[in-house]
């Protein structure tokens, strides 16, 4: 990982961080950006919707929007075992408590 060009420093909210970082791609070093955050597992998906967005504009014909949209290298998401602290508090608070997700 590379310098932290956005980081959020709130206590609500997503926690979002994003780094540069450097990856290799057909035996080429490449710089990309990183971005990850814990929101809320009912959230759609930041890259769900980038490719809905993509396919929106080919299909439309505006493909002047593809210019505006990220080109999403990988996607992933990571969910908290139900031993986890958060699955604990969510237990403990009920309909309250919003389970997050990890997305990067």
């Amino acid at each position: 990982m590379g310098e932290t060009i956005f980081q959020s420093h709130g206590i609500i909210g997503r926690g979002t961080c994003v780094s540069r970082a450097k990856t290799e791609v057909k035996g080429m070093e490449k710089e990309v950006i990183v971005k990850w955050s814990w929101p809320a597992k009912t959230r759609t998906p930041e890259a769900d919707l980038v490719k809905i967005a993509t396919e929106l504009a080919i299909t439309s014909g505006d493909s002047w929007v593809l210019n505006h949209l990220p080109k999403i290298l990988h996607a992933e998401q990571k969910e908290f075992d139900e031993d986890s602290l958060q699955r604990h508090l969510s237990k403990h608070f009920g309909e309250a408590y919003e389970l997050r997700v990890l997305r990067i």
